[in-house]
C-alpha cells in the first residue's frame, strides 16, 4: 500500500509539474504574441526571460520569435538561442530548417553555424538542394563552413557547378576553403576562372588567405578584369605580397584605374616600396622604377609603416578626402536628428538634419563631372534619390539638392542595415559616406554585430569602401555607454570594409 501510495504521490507531482509548464508557457506564449502585446520592448523582455529555461517549448517560442515585425525582438531571440544547450534543443532548431518562411530558414542556418552543430551537417546539406531560394542555401553552405566538419566536404563539392546562383556558388567555394584549405585549393583556382564576378572575387579572396603564392599568381592574372571588385581584390593581393613582382602590375593599375581603385594602387606601391614622394601617375612611378628595378628589395622596406603618399583631392566630406568616382551618401534621416548638435561647436543650437545637409550640399557642390554619386537616407524605411549613381552634372547637382530638402522635417527609427543593403544593389557603387547619430534601432537586423556580420557577407564580393561619421553629443541617462556603442559600432563597420570613422 506504501509503493502504491508513494506512486501516487509522484504521479500526481508529475501531473502538477507539467501542468505548471504548461501555464508557463502559455503565459509566455501571450507575451510573445504581437496582436496581444503591442509593445516590441515587452515582447524582447520577454525574450530575456526565457533565458535559462532549457525546456522544448521555451526553444519553440524563441524561433518563433523569428517572425515577429520587429528587430531588436528577432535578435535577441536569435543571441538567446545561440546560448541554448544542444540536450533537447538541436533536434528542434535543425526542425525549423523545414519552415515554410525563407527568413526564418536562414536565421537557422545562421544559428546552427554560430553553434557549431556537429549534428546538423546532414540536415544542412539537405537544405542545398531542397530550397528554390536563394537566401537559404547560401545560409546553409556558410553554415557547414562555420561548423567546419570535415563530413561536409564531398556534399559541398558535389554542389560545385549544379547551383546556378552566383551567392550559393561562392558561399560553397568559402565553406570548402574553410573546412580544408589546401584541399580547396584547385576548386578555389576554378572559381577564379568562373564567368560570373561574384565567385571570382570571393575565390580570389579566399585563395589569397590558403595559398598566398597561387593567390598572387592568380592575382596577376585578374589585375585586368573587367569587373572592379575582382580587379578591387587583386590589388590588395597584390600590395599585401611584398613581392618585386607586384610592382609593375601596379604601375599598371595606375593608368587604368580611376577614382578609388587608382588611390588604392597608389597607396598599394606607397605600402610596398617605401616611397611617399612620387605622385599618382604612372609616368611618375615608371621613371622611378626604371632606376630602381634591379636593386629593389622589397624585404628592406619597414612593414607596417604609417604611410600617406602625396595624392590629395580637393573634394572632401566632414574632412574626409573623397577619391571615389562612384560615390554614395547615406544621410540620417531618423527623428533624432531633429535635435540640436549640442555640445561646444558653433553649431551647438543648430538642428543635426540642417547641419549634415549643409555639409552634405558643400561636397556634392564640389564634385567634378566626370564623378557619379547618389544619395540615400534612412528612417524607419530607406530612401533614395535616384535608383543608380548619376553624373555629377549642374543639372544632377540642382536636382539632387531639392530632392534633399524633403529631408528637413526627419522622422522614424533608424534603418541603417537596409540602407546599406540597397546601396549593395548598384553595381557600380564602391565607396560609401554614412552620417549617424547614434545606434540603428530597426531594419532586417538591429544588433551592431548582426549588421556587421550581414555587411561583411556581402562585402566579401561587393568591395564597398564605408567611412562612418558619427554627429551627435549624447546627454540625459545612460549617455556614456550609449555613446561609448555608437562609437564602436560606427568604428567596426568603417575599419571593417578599410574606410575610416570620424566624429564630428
Amino acid at each position: 500500500m506504501r509503493g502504491l501510495a508513494r506512486a501516487a504521490l509522484l504521479g500526481l507531482a508529475a501531473a502538477g509539474a507539467a501542468l505548471a509548464q504548461t501555464d508557463e508557457r502559455e503565459a509566455f506564449a501571450r507575451r510573445l504574441d504581437p496582436r496581444r502585446t503591442a509593445d516590441k520592448y515587452a515582447r524582447k523582455d520577454a525574450v530575456k526571460d526565457l533565458r535559462g529555461k532549457n525546456a522544448p517549448w521555451a526553444t519553440e517560442l524563441l524561433l518563433g520569435a523569428f517572425l515577429d515585425p520587429e528587430a531588436i525582438v528577432r535578435d535577441w531571440a536569435f543571441e538567446t538561442l545561440e546560448d541554448v544547450p544542444d540536450e533537447g534543443s538541436l533536434d528542434l532548431i535543425i526542425g525549423a530548417l523545414l519552415h515554410a518562411d525563407d527568413f526564418v530558414r536562414e536565421n537557422v542556418c545562421d544559428l546552427l553555424g554560430h553553434r557549431r552543430s556537429a549534428g546538423a551537417v546532414g540536415p544542412l546539406l539537405k537544405v542545398l538542394g531542397k530550397y528554390r531560394e536563394t537566401g537559404a542555401r547560401a545560409a546553409a553552405a556558410r553554415a557547414l563552413g562555420r561548423i567546419g566538419d570535415a563530413a561536409a566536404w564531398d556534399g559541398l563539392e558535389g554542389r560545385l557547378g549544379k547551383d546556378r546562383e552566383p551567392l550559393v556558388e561562392l558561399e560553397l567555394l568559402e565553406a570548402l576553403s574553410r573546412i580544408d584549405g589546401p584541399r580547396s585549393v584547385d576548386r578555389l583556382l576554378e572559381g577564379c576562372a568562373s564567368k560570373d564576378w561574384q565567385v571570382a572575387a570571393c575565390a580570389l579572396r579566399s585563395l589569397a588567405l590558403v595559398d598566398r603564392g597561387r593567390g598572387f599568381e592568380q592575382a596577376l592574372a585578374l589585375a585586368g578584369h573587367k569587373a572592379w571588385p575582382v580587379r578591387s581584390h587583386a590589388i590588395e593581393v597584390l600590395g599585401a605580397s611584398r613581392r618585386k613582382e607586384a610592382v609593375e602590375p601596379l604601375i599598371a593599375r595606375l593608368g587604368e584605374e580611376e577614382g578609388r581603385l587608382r588611390h588604392d594602387a597608389y597607396m598599394a606601391l606607397v605600402r610596398l616600396t617605401g616611397n611617399e614622394d612620387l605622385d599618382a601617375t604612372r609616368e611618375a612611378w615608371e621613371g622611378w622604377w626604371r632606376f630602381n628595378k634591379d636593386s629593389f628589395d622589397p624585404e628592406k622596406v619597414a612593414e607596417g609603416a604609417d604611410r600617406k603618399g602625396k595624392e590629395t583631392t580637393r573634394v572632401s566630406y566632414y574632412g574626409v578626402e573623397v577619391f571615389s568616382t562612384r560615390v554614395g551618401f547615406i544621410i540620417d534621416g531618423s527623428g533624432s536628428m531633429k535635435e540640436p548638435m549640442g555640445g561646444s561647436s558653433e553649431n551647438r543650437d543648430s538642428r543635426r538634419i540642417d547641419v549634415a545637409l549643409a555639409e552634405l550640399l558643400r561636397t556634392v557642390d564640389l564634385l567634378e563631372e566626370e564623378r557619379r554619386f547618389n544619395v540615400y537616407a534612412y528612417g524607419t524605411e530607406p530612401v533614395q534619390w535616384q535608383p543608380r549613381v548619376q553624373q555629377a552634372s549642374r543639372a544632377s547637382k540642382v536636382a539632387c539638392a531639392k530632392w534633399l530638402e524633403r529631408l528637413r522635417n526627419p522622422a522614424g527609427w533608424s534603418n541603417l542595415h537596409d540602407t546599406v543593403q540597397r546601396c549593395a544593389e548598384d553595381p557600380d557603387l564602391d565607396t560609401i559616406f554614412l552620417l549617424s547619430d547614434g545606434e540603428p534601432s530597426v531594419g532586417r537586423y538591429k544588433f551592431p554585430d548582426r549588421i556587421l556580420e550581414k555587411t561583411e557577407e556581402v562585402n566579401r564580393y561587393r568591395r564597398l569602401r564605408i567611412y562612418t561619421i558619427m554627429t551627435a553629443v549624447f546627454e540625459g541617462d545612460g549617455a556614456a555607454n550609449r555613446e561609448r556603442n555608437a562609437v564602436e559600432f560606427l568604428t567596426r563597420l568603417a575599419e571593417g570594409t578599410g574606410g575610416e570613422f570620424r566624429r564630428k
